[in-house]
C-alpha cells in the first residue's frame, strides 16, 4: 500500500513539474519576443550623417557622426525599475548630442555602428554592460 502512495505521488510530481516547465516555457518564449518597456518608446536611427534619437516626449536630439567626438555608457543603480543603461552620443559642436537607453528601438544598428568606428572599446563596453553602479564609461573617443 505504502509503494502505491509513494508511486503515485512521484507520477503526480512528474505531471505537476512537466504542466509547469511547459506553461513557463509558453511565459518565457512569449516575453523573449516583447520589446523593452519603457525603453522600447525610445528610437534611434542612425543615417549617413547622424545619429538620431526620438524621446518618448517628442524630443528629438541629433549628433552629425563628422562631429562625433566621444560615445560613453552610463549606468545607473535605478534598475530594474527605471532604465539603468544609457547610450550618450557626444558632440564636438556646444550642445549636440544624443542619448537614450538601452533597450531603445534601434539599439541593435547602433551597437553595429559604434563597433564600426575606429579603436571602439569592447572591453569598455562589456564592462559597462554588467555594471549595476553609476558609473560613465568611455568606449570611443575620436583621434586627436
Amino acid at each position: 500500500m505504502i509503494a502505491i502512495w509513494i508511486l503515485g505521488g512521484i507520477a503526480f510530481s512528474g505531471v505537476l513539474w512537466w504542466a509547469l516547465s511547459a506553461d513557463f516555457n509558453r511565459f518565457a518564449r512569449k516575453r523573449k519576443d516583447e520589446p523593452l518597456y519603457p525603453e522600447s518608446l525610445f528610437k534611434v536611427a542612425v543615417t549617413d550623417s547622424e545619429i538620431i534619437a526620438h524621446r518618448p516626449d517628442g524630443t528629438v536630439e541629433r549628433v552629425s557622426i563628422a562631429e562625433l567626438k566621444e560615445l560613453y555608457i552610463v549606468t545607473t543603480s535605478a534598475g530594474p525599475w527605471s532604465p539603468d543603461v544609457w547610450w550618450l552620443f557626444v558632440g564636438s559642436a556646444s550642445g549636440s548630442g544624443c542619448s537614450f537607453p538601452g533597450g531603445a528601438s534601434g539599439e541593435h544598428e547602433a551597437l553595429h555602428f559604434a563597433q564600426q568606428l575606429p579603436g571602439f572599446d569592447n572591453a569598455a563596453f562589456i564592462t559597462a554592460m554588467g555594471s549595476t553602479s553609476d558609473a560613465k564609461f568611455l568606449c570611443w573617443q575620436a583621434a586627436a
